[in-house]
């Protein structure tokens, strides 16, 4: 395994802090600095991956429920299941996902555009340990 620098890791969060709330940025910039600096740092470069190599607005389209969720999100009770991120055309950040959004209880399941700039800023945390599966597979397990 490569070790990975400071400097690419740096590079890497200037990537994903889009989506990623700043609790969590932080405790990750802080993890880069302590005796778990290695995990963190490989984290970072491994997440920021997966985002530049996700599909962008619209291009799961013809995919329907086998469009594969690359992200997970999660807040008490909540799950957010991304398969696309926003082209960003307007230069303003990221500003919507689509995927499928599972309050577990009350509202139920909806799949549609999601914002990421909302969910993170109401603390939502991006699941660092996700591993991708398809829509299909998390409609079956929220049924």
């Amino acid at each position: 395994m490569n070790k990975v620098s400071m400097m690419d890791a740096a590079k890497a969060m200037g990537r994903i802090n889009q989506f990623i709330g700043v609790r969590q940025l932080k405790v990750m910039g802080d993890g880069c600095r302590g005796p778990e600096a290695a995990y963190f740092k490989d984290k970072i470069v491994e997440m920021a991956g997966i985002i530049d190599a996700m599909p962008v607005s619209y291009e799961t389209d013809e995919q329907g429920m086998k469009a594969v969720v690359q992200l997970h999100y999660f807040l008490n009770g909540w799950d957010w299941y991304i398969t696309e991120k926003d082209v960003d055309s307007d230069g303003k950040g990221q500003i919507q996902a689509f995927g499928f959004a599972d309050s577990g209880e009350g509202f139920g399941p909806e799949l549609g555009y999601i914002s990421i700039k909302e969910i993170v800023r109401c603390g939502a945390e991006l699941d660092l340990h996700w591993t991708p599966c398809t829509l299909r597979q998390i409609k079956e397990k929220a049924a």
